[in-house]
């Protein structure tokens, strides 16, 4: 990734639900109806309700939104490649009543941009501002040792792919009422300290 990876400001809402929008399209069509995508993605992301998240992320310790600019060069009708386009964005926030895990919540990348690394510069800039120490922990509210976890859709397969390929472990499975039907859940963990490794494929 040649682009820009910083932490969101409120003015980036809009343009992460549009990233959100697509890539819920690209990576759930083949389970989930056009209009089921649409009518979750208006609900989780609403633009006062990723206002909030930024904001509240911005004034923590232990958590991180960040977004990812430009560095695509774009491989679908049509190129998403400017310097001011936002491409991805991540977000981690820590597990309620659990100094010892945070939850990786959201990571996605705009479609025409996947298999260029941006999934994973933004996954390892994110766990890097959260790492702890002796030192820095007690500011955080976290342990020295902590555990990312991230849950995935078995069906989404370039996120399962994804995600395995960057040296998270499948640590757990279950199944999820979800619109109107039952998904298979998986959940990875990774240490927070661990450096990723393998590929980037679907990042």
């Amino acid at each position: 990734m040649t682009g820009v990876c910083r932490r969101a400001t409120i003015s980036d809402a809009t343009a992460v639900r549009t990233v959100a929008r697509e890539s819920w399209h690209a990576a759930y069509s083949h389970f989930l109806e056009r209009e089921t995508i649409d009518s979750l993605v208006d609900d989780w992301y609403a633009v006062d309700g990723l206002e909030a998240s930024i904001t509240e992320a911005a004034g923590r310790a232990d958590a991180v939104f960040l977004v990812a600019e430009g560095g695509c060069d774009g491989d679908g009708d049509e190129e998403y490649n400017s310097d001011t386009d936002l491409v991805g964005f991540v977000h981690v926030v820590p597990k309620p009543d659990d100094r010892t895990v945070v939850s990786l919540v959201r990571l996605y990348v705009h479609p025409d941009c996947w298999g260029e690394g941006i999934g994973t510069v933004l996954v390892e800039r994110a766990l890097d501002e959260l790492e702890t120490s002796d030192g820095d922990a007690e500011r955080r509210g976290l342990e020295v040792e902590v555990e990312v976890e991230v849950e995935v859709f078995a069906e989404n397969e370039v996120g399962v792919r994804f995600y395995e390929s960057r040296g998270f472990e499948r640590v757990g499975e279950r199944e999820e009422a979800f619109a109107g039907d039952t998904q298979t859940v998986y959940t990875y963990e990774r240490s927070l300290e661990e450096e990723g490794e393998g590929g980037r494929q679907g990042d």
